[in-house]
């Protein structure tokens, strides 16, 4: 059955509606809804993805309702017309990349990074027959990057190869940017002898048994520096937060309530899992429960905002592309708290 999104989430049948229900009724009691002409209605801009299942579940659930807000959903197909959102005045709130909040903030855009969503979570998958057994060995082979050049995930690869395992992929290899999906088709035919990964398509291809992880690059880099650098994050309008501070706080409360109810319930998980991503194959499933709720943030403050403008610096002198050669101070905020 094809999925049908209506506002940014899929128009539910009486069955979903009693699955999710069921869902609903295990969340903890909490105060009655604001009535509906006192709710401030924020537009909130996403790409659909495993990161935005605490997004789907508040609003379907009814959680951000019970806080006083009336939660728009609008989907985006990429990330590029997301941001193009913002710059727009489309939207009040979003997520995406913390990067590119940061980048859109040194470009004179008023927005703010107010609480990471995700840690990286980017492995490094080989076929299950290849000899390469760590990133050095990628050295001189044929590879697959995630996204394109200038993406935070490429430049996070290339300075981590640089720094740690001193080579230059760009140099040294013949490199292949794309999406997960083809890049794991290529890795399959033998075009590519790796690649850089994200979920979900990691663990489809892992479930499959065809692959393995040489290793996870958020990993590495903490290995190194103490710090697993975080990728996603929530964002908001300097005018929205002004003119709505409350608003923002609870926003993040009922993303965090939800984020903790995905973490514990696996039916909420494997429904908004073959809700959002047509994803039904209890093996993907149980891995992505597995791998993504412990890598989501949830915790947000002066510390976790220097660990990340160090990240962003270890890029943009290793990766040798420019990359944020600017990083404002002011482009992350930690005023604003769950509730």
């Amino acid at each position: 059955m094809l999925a049908k999104f209506k506002s940014g989430l899929r128009t539910k049948t009486l069955a979903e509606g009693l699955v999710l229900g069921a869902i609903v009724a295990a969340i903890s009691s909490a105060p009655l809804a604001a009535a509906a002409d006192a709710l401030v209605t924020i537009r909130f801009g996403h790409v659909q993805s495993t990161t935005t299942f605490p997004l789907n579940l508040a609003i379907q659930s009814g959680i951000f309702k019970k806080r006083g807000l009336n939660v728009i959903a609008k989907p985006y197909a990429d990330f590029s017309p997301l941001y193009l959102g913002y710059r727009s005045g489309e939207i009040d709130m979003g997520s995406g990349g913390l990067g590119s909040i940061v980048d859109l903030n040194a470009r004179g855009v008023p927005v703010k990074v107010i609480w990471g969503t995700s840690k990286m979570n980017n492995d490094i998958l080989v076929r299950a027959d290849s000899p390469i057994k760590d990133l050095g060995q990628l050295k001189g082979k044929k590879i697959g990057v995630l996204g394109g050049a200038a993406s935070f995930s490429a430049n996070m690869f290339m300075a981590v190869t640089h720094a740690f395992y001193d080579f230059d992929p760009r140099k040294d290899d013949k490199v292949q940017y794309g999406a997960s999906a083809l890049l794991a088709s290529l890795l399959e035919r033998g075009e590519i002898e790796a690649f850089v990964s994200n979920d979900p398509v990691t663990s489809i291809e892992i479930a499959k048994g065809k692959v393995h992880s040489i290793g996870e690059m958020g990993a590495i880099y903490a290995k190194h520096t103490g710090h697993h650098p975080t990728v996603g994050a929530l964002s908001v309008t300097d005018r929205f937060a002004a003119e709505h501070p409350e608003a923002v706080s609870a926003f993040i409360g009922g993303w965090m309530e939800a984020a903790k109810v995905l973490t514990s319930d696996r039916k909420a998980w494997a429904e908004m899992s073959r809700l959002l991503l047509n994803i039904d194959n209890a093996k993907v499933v149980n891995l992505l429960w597995e791998r993504l709720p412990v890598v989501w943030s949830y915790k947000w403050d002066d510390a976790s905002v220097k660990g990340e403008i160090s990240t962003l610096q270890f890029i943009g002198k290793y990766s040798g592309t420019g990359f944020l050669a600017k990083i404002p101070p002011g482009a992350f905020t930690t005023k604003f708290t769950p509730k």
